[in-house]
């Protein structure tokens, strides 16, 4: 059951929490809703007043319960589907399951170092029968400010690369 309701000003990570009042419909913002522990259950991504996706935190990975709840209550808005972290050598990773329609797009694996800051990110897609294809990295100043972010083949061949 859902206790708190808090809205952040941005569809980032980095957002800062704000009002209801202070929301605008042009406005890109989060709705996030916790527990009554204060453990974050949903977020859903708004712009323009419409839900674009919902994420799901701490899922597992039984999600067919959990899509039909989706589906009924958002209809074919995007459902991001968190599992619980997993720890790596370097810290921990997180693997999303993103559903468009009802059906499964694509798995993501993101990587975290241990202060919890984005390291890399793999998406697996059925049509590569869910091996990866591609990484993106990210950089980060000496302050842990994101300054870059860059895309790989598997065999390490840059596709992009993205300056902040």
């Amino acid at each position: 059951m859902v206790h708190i309701i808090r809205f952040k000003n941005n569809l980032g990570e980095f957002g800062e929490f704000i009002n209801e009042e202070c929301i605008t419909n042009d406005e890109e913002y989060s709705k996030e809703f916790y527990s009554a522990k204060d453990e974050l259950i949903k977020t859903e991504l708004i712009k323009k007043g419409a839900v674009l996706v919902v994420r799901y935190e701490n899922c597992g990975t039984n999600f067919a319960e959990l899509l039909a709840v989706h589906l009924k209550e958002y209809g074919n808005v995007t459902a991001d589907f968190l599992a619980v972290q997993e720890t790596t050598n370097e810290g921990y990773k997180k693997r999303g399951h993103l559903f468009e329609n009802g059906k499964l797009l694509f798995v993501r694996e993101t990587y975290y170092d241990s202060l919890g800051d984005i390291v890399k990110e793999v998406s697996l897609y059925s049509k590569n029968n869910y091996e990866p294809t591609m990484v993106e990295y990210y950089e980060y100043d000496d302050q842990k400010e994101l300054i870059g972010i860059t895309q790989k083949t598997m065999d390490g061949r840059v596709i992009s690369h993205i300056d902040f």
